[in-house]
């Protein structure tokens, strides 16, 4: 996140191009104290974004030290792999517990209708069928 926010800070400051963009100088400091101003702003939000990650990696840093982590996962490390096979199941398990406790739920509600043994709940639970 941090990271973006500085490339779109230095994208920014980078390419920005005065209002009145000459190849010859005017006499009129108007345009070029808005020129200033403006390359001023962008480049205080530049080293803003920079201040700011900067700060975030240290204390990235700080916690793998205190937390004993030698190295960082990255997209081909063993671990990193594992734990993406873990999230995409943890995710389906979680759609199906879910699933199940709609169906559970719904089956309460036929109960306290006292349908649930009548045969009358297939058609209230599937009503295209």
């Amino acid at each position: 996140m941090f990271s973006s926010r500085l490339q779109k800070a230095d994208a920014r400051f980078i390419t920005l191009t005065p209002e009145n963009f000459h190849t010859t100088t005017s006499n009129s400091s108007q345009p070029y104290t808005h020129d200033l101003s403006t390359t001023r702003k962008l480049e205080t939000e530049r080293r803003y974004a920079l201040e700011l990650r900067e700060s975030c990696l240290k204390q990235v840093i700080e916690m793998e030290v205190e937390m004993g982590i030698e190295r960082r996962w990255d997209p081909s490390s063993p671990e990193y792999l594992e734990t993406l096979g873990y999230l995409s199941t943890r995710t389906y398990q979680r759609a199906l517990e879910e699933l199940q406790r709609l169906v559970v739920q719904r089956l309460f509600e036929l109960h306290k209708m006292n349908i649930s043994a009548t045969g009358e709940y297939m058609h209230l639970m599937f009503p295209h069928c």
